[in-house]
């Protein structure tokens, strides 16, 4: 454990079918005990903490197996890595924490395709850093957050004392959940993991989904081809699930809040 009191990732099992992943970041100079509750996470649908002195903000990511989605989100706890330095120039994080959770895996060992991450059912990353230090992120990347609010709840009010926190928290719904989730849609049942996890999506209002690229294309290769001998084709099966899920998403979208979802492309290969 570094002086600035990372945790490394651990794995345990947690029920018969439930296997989850932690780790964790404190910043050694600003760190105190609130921040320890408020970032302390026992599941993924954990919601926000002590809202009188914090202002939450929650996104969502969605998309394809081995995308590289656990990977972000690890990295906003993983200090020993060669790009924190980086990270944190740009975000000075108070306080971080990371869950991942594989809710329906096989008892006898953790599924894990892209090691040191078990698939992921439903992850999440969340993060703290001062109001201040939010605001000037949020103002030099110019993103879609008033930083009119956000001075206004610095001032506080006689309705609500003077916010000193923002807490970012990244939800992630695996790949293989998604194809539960849709294979599962429409039917009656109870509250479950499934339905919980629609939930999550109806209520978004921004979300991400990550495209693994690699699984869509393959290389053919032949003196036929030009380009060198080589080609990408786009492998028909795979562009179909994709069209699938995003029309299952865009539906469940259309159910909600209107939340709006954008697809980026990522290469699969997990950061070194």
């Amino acid at each position: 454990m570094c002086s600035c009191g990372t945790s490394e990732l651990t794995l345990e099992q947690t029920g018969e079918k439930c296997w989850i992943q932690r780790a964790s970041f404190t910043h050694a100079d600003l760190h105190d005990e609130l921040v320890s509750d408020l970032v302390a996470l026992s599941s993924p649908f954990a919601g926000c903490g002590d809202e009188s002195e914090t202002v939450c903000y929650t996104f969502l990511l969605l998309g394809d197996q081995n995308a590289g989605k656990s990977t972000f989100l690890h990295a906003f706890t993983n200090a020993g890595d060669a790009s924190w330095l980086a990270l944190a120039s740009f975000l000075p994080i108070v306080s971080s924490s990371f869950l991942n959770a594989s809710l329906l895996a096989s008892p006898a060992a953790p599924p894990m395709d892209e090691p040191p991450f078990i698939d992921t059912d439903v992850g999440r990353a969340t993060m703290l850093l001062t109001l201040e230090d939010f605001a000037f992120f949020c103002s030099e990347f110019e993103l879609p957050i008033a930083t009119e609010e956000l001075a206004r709840l610095a001032r506080g009010s006689e309705a609500r004392p003077a916010v000193r926190y923002a807490q970012i928290s990244l939800i992630e719904i695996g790949g293989d959940h998604l194809d539960r989730m849709m294979a599962s849609a429409g039917a009656a049942a109870p509250a479950t993991v499934l339905q919980r996890s629609e939930q999550l999506v109806r209520a978004s209002v921004r979300s991400l989904y990550f495209v693994n690229a690699s699984a869509l294309l393959r290389v053919e290769r032949g003196a036929e081809v030009a380009d060198h001998g080589r080609r990408l084709v786009l492998i028909p099966e795979q562009v179909l699930r994709l069209v699938e899920r995003l029309s299952y998403l865009s539906q469940l979208f259309a159910d909600g809040a209107d939340g709006e979802a954008a697809a980026v492309e990522a290469d699969g290969t997990p950061a070194a």
